[in-house]
């Protein structure tokens, strides 16, 4: 079964960070994004959480975006990602 790009990405970040307490701090808003993910199990969990299509999300991969300003409260609340990690160009 051919892995998704959301955990080929995590698991790289993950590898480069060395454990998984490393990359929650250090990681960037797109990292923090795939922690999010893998947190609640899948694109499709994430997605239903936050009343979007796992569409809606994968776009949100494909194009390496940070979450949407509207979202990270809400992933704050489902995952316990900090919005500050999500968007730090706003929360901080």
């Amino acid at each position: 079964m051919k892995k998704s790009k959301a955990l080929d990405d995590f698991d790289a970040a993950l590898a480069k960070a060395g454990t998984i307490q490393a990359l929650e701090r250090e990681a960037s808003p797109y990292e923090a994004l795939l922690l999010s993910i893998v947190r609640m199990g899948s694109i499709a969990a994430l997605a239903r959480g936050l009343e979007v299509t796992p569409q809606t999300v994968n776009d949100w991969i494909y194009e390496k975006q940070q979450a949407p300003v509207i979202h990270c409260g809400r992933i704050e609340k489902l995952t316990g990602v900090s919005r500050k990690k999500l968007r730090p160009d706003i929360f901080n």
